[in-house]
């Protein structure tokens, strides 16, 4: 059987040469992570709209 290498918490295979990620650099990662599934709100989405109708003339 084929041995499988180590995984990180988030899946990432380890690398044997680096030192195991700190547990809050998997804090910050998860918080990114959250932060980008969030929905852009409508002011900034009209905004970017008008800005690029103005680009566009």
């Amino acid at each position: 059987m084929k041995e499988v290498p180590p995984t990180t918490a988030l899946g990432a295979k380890t690398d044997p040469e680096r030192p195991p990620t700190p547990a809050w650099s998997e804090d910050i990662r998860a918080y990114y992570h959250a932060a980008a599934e969030e929905p852009v709100p409508q002011d900034f989405a009209d905004l970017m709209a008008q800005i690029a109708k103005q680009i566009g003339k």
